[in-house]
């Protein structure tokens, strides 16, 4: 093989290197160029134009391929994804929720509120709120025990006056003042006061009770202020108890309501609560006239003390009954 045929070959060789590379560079740009096209043009051209490369680019212009227009490639559609039905919740079982008493708080379970105690129920708690009584300490379940037992002795005629009502509240310490004295129609607290309890009762806080004579223990429930008379201690006021087997030994036992000179307040500074009686209701000397004025003649005074005994026992504290007679009044009223 000459050495003019071997420069030749090498030359071609090279061309067609060249050739390849302009192949990837330019077929995303024109066209796809046909490599047998090009070394067949190429073989048309001598040694010189070789050299030259002045017609390399001719010989690459005639063979290219003009490109199809590009038709889109069509986006696959997205698999619709499966429709999962969600799980049905478990029904919960609904909570029942007793409905709590509007008429105020902590009613005792002698006190049961129904249907036909409503009208009863709401006039209790409307003189309670109006007479600010909680703010001057009242329990509620004192007043309210006050005002059924009030118009169940109303039902039986067993007091006289249906607008003045007293209520002596021994939940509280001696040193309180734990007699409160309410004007019904007016919806007010007329006198709060200190007040005793029987000696054998306790200390500070009153919480042994009896009716038996003698026993120097002061007596719960329902009295009747009645006769008023000038004793031992002054200006002084009979009770009748009005409750079998709890208070009707009052007469008996000289229950009554009267001033005493341990029932103050510089008696407390000293020794930390009220002197103690033989049962009766004690009351600041200074203040006894203006009390039996208030409370005389028939008017209602109840003495509380939140002990079962007495709450189940008591038959004036019957709410129904109560209640059947206050609808009555209110009917007759109208």
């Amino acid at each position: 093989m000459s050495g003019k045929k071997v420069y030749e070959i090498f030359i071609i060789s090279c061309v067609g290197i060249v050739l390849m590379f302009l192949l990837s560079e330019k077929k995303a740009d024109t066209g796809d160029l046909t490599v047998s096209k090009i070394f067949k043009n190429i073989e048309n051209l001598s040694l010189e134009e070789l050299i030259n490369g002045s017609h390399i680019s001719e010989v690459c212009s005639s063979s290219i391929l003009p490109l199809e227009e590009a038709k889109p490639t069509p986006k696959a559609k997205p698999k619709p994804k499966p429709i999962v039905k969600p799980k049905p919740k478990p029904k919960r079982k609904r909570k029942t929720v007793k409905k709590r008493d509007k008429s105020g708080p902590g009613l005792l379970a002698s006190l049961t509120s129904t249907a036909e105690t409503v009208a009863l129920e709401d006039y209790i708690f409307k003189i309670y709120k109006k007479g600010e009584l909680g703010q001057h300490e009242l329990s509620f379940d004192a007043f309210k025990n006050a005002l059924v037992g009030f118009f169940n002795l109303l039902k039986e005629n067993k007091v006289k006056n249906d607008r003045m009502i007293s209520i002596v509240d021994y939940d509280m310490p001696s040193s309180k003042e734990r007699m409160f004295i309410i004007d019904l129609k007016e919806q007010k607290l007329v006198k709060k006061l200190l007040v005793s309890h029987g000696k054998k009762s306790g200390g500070e806080y009153a919480s042994n009770f009896s009716n038996t004579p003698s026993s120097h223990q002061s007596s719960l429930g329902f009295y009747r202020g009645s006769e008023t008379y000038d004793g031992k201690y002054g200006y002084s006021l009979r009770l009748d108890g009005l409750e079998d087997s709890i208070n009707c030994k009052a007469r008996e036992r000289a229950i009554v309501m009267h001033g005493a000179e341990y029932v103050s307040d510089s008696f407390i500074k000293e020794n930390g609560r009220l002197g103690r009686s033989y049962g009766c209701l004690a009351l600041d000397y200074e203040e006894i006239d203006a009390a039996i004025e208030a409370i005389k003649a028939g008017t209602c005074i109840y003495v509380h003390k939140s002990l079962p005994n007495y709450l189940n026992s008591s038959k004036l504290l019957n709410l129904i009954s109560s209640s059947e007679f206050f609808k009555k009044l209110f009917t007759d009223a109208i």
